[in-house]
């Protein structure tokens, strides 16, 4: 017999404050998460053996990502064309942030799994 699966709906979110400013980064949901991966995959290079070898385009990559899940603090979405304006090092630590809060990594998924496993 399998273990009982225990979820919470509410999704996790984390707070952000750039140049004072305060936002919120959210979890995916199921239907954002999808349509982030819709938008990847269109952008993905596959090797001879099927695995992600390269993108075909680079500009946006982490905008597309982060515009499905940064919030203004009165709740509105912050938009890829505010957020292309940020420094790079910036973007880059959001999108990390954002891969783990979502499962969008391998590392993610794992430590995800683990935590099931243990509550």
């Amino acid at each position: 017999m399998m273990a009982e699966l225990v979820f919470v709906t509410t999704l996790k979110e984390i707070p952000v404050v750039i140049d004072g400013d305060n936002y919120v980064m959210r979890e995916l949901d199921g239907l954002q998460k999808g349509k982030y991966l819709n938008k990847m995959g269109s952008r993905i290079i596959l090797n001879d053996e099927g695995k992600v070898s390269g993108f075909k385009d680079y500009a946006g990559l982490e905008t597309t990502l982060l515009a499905l899940c940064m919030y203004s603090s009165i709740g509105e979405v912050v938009t890829a064309a505010v957020m292309d304006k940020w420094p790079s090092s910036v973007l880059g630590k959001l999108f990390e942030a954002a891969q783990d809060l979502s499962g969008l990594n391998e590392e993610s998924r794992k430590k995800q799994e683990t935590e099931a496993k243990n509550s």
